[in-house]
């Protein structure tokens, strides 16, 4: 399944909160309806199942599958998805409010808006929704379907008050998908970039490249799970970066780029990896 269909069957299921049941307009506040609190952190799909609406025993896993999903839901009412399949990480953000047993999702710029359900037992969520397709026979047909996400609270993760301070990157390297052993340090060619990210999780990106040109850039940042995902002020399609953070060193993954390996002006899929040193951090010399 391509990952933009994973996305949206699984945004379509998980970006999600609270509210269980039926839509009882005018019957007043449902005494048993969650509550936002009850709903903040992250919280990892165990299980991401598409049924054919035509025939219900006709279903497929995609964590099953090798594809896995995070969902965080934060306390100022903001939510981000990243889904990973097939080697590829996509991520999808929004706000919401809650009412009656729904969550309305209010997508970010260029995003879908929607409004869904979900149960929560202890740690384990469960969503499901009916407006969702799904090509079950592969052949490029979609078809109605049924998507039910369970998610469990998961500990996992690191938030923007670890990564607050200001990072030169060390190494960008691309890879080429088609031959792994194809290599190139843009840092090597002379390229530099130095991010600022603030508590608030705002950034500010500087890349210079090899001509001295510049091309600065700013955004917003969310954490989900081990995924930094950023939405850039102009572009804010939110783009996920897996994320290995030791003290003053992150190491941010994107497997959705491509770069001209060969020089040929025809750019290869590619994936990278910037590796960045911490040279401020609040309350060391030089910070401003």
């Amino acid at each position: 399944m391509p990952l933009d269909r994973m996305v949206t069957a699984a945004v379509g299921a998980a970006m999600i909160a609270p509210g269980c049941g039926d839509d009882n307009s005018g019957a007043g506040p449902d005494p048993n309806e969650l509550t936002l609190s009850e709903l903040v952190g992250t919280w990892d799909a165990t299980g991401l199942e598409a049924a054919n609406r035509a025939d219900l025993s006709e279903k497929v896993d995609l964590i099953e599958l090798g594809g896995a999903a995070t969902l965080k839901i934060e306390s100022n009412r903001r939510i981000a998805f990243v889904a990973t399949f097939e080697s590829e990480t996509e991520a999808a953000t929004g706000s919401f409010t809650i009412g009656n047993g729904f969550l309305y999702i209010d997508g970010d710029a260029g995003q879908e808006s929607m409004t869904l359900s979900c149960s929560l037992s202890g740690d384990t969520m469960t969503v499901a929704n009916t407006a969702q397709t799904y090509d079950f026979d592969g052949n490029g047909i979609e078809e109605g379907a049924r998507i039910t996400m369970v998610l469990e609270r998961s500990a996992s993760g690191f938030t923007i008050a670890d990564i607050v301070g200001t990072w030169n990157a060390t190494r960008w390297e691309f890879t080429n998908d088609a031959d792994p052993s194809e290599k190139v340090d843009v840092i090597e060619r002379g390229v530099t970039a130095t991010v600022t990210v603030q508590s608030d999780g705002r950034y500010a990106l500087l890349i210079t490249l090899e001509d001295g040109s510049t091309d600065p850039s700013a955004g917003v940042l969310q954490t989900v799970g081990e995924y930094l995902v950023a939405r850039d002020d102009v572009d804010p399609e939110p783009e996920a970066f897996s994320c290995a953070l030791a003290g003053d060193v992150m190491a941010l993954t994107s497997t959705n780029t491509s770069y001209d390996f060969d020089e040929d002006g025809l750019d290869e899929n590619a994936s990278y990896t910037v590796r960045w040193e911490r040279r401020v951090r609040p309350g060391m010399p030089g910070d401003e």
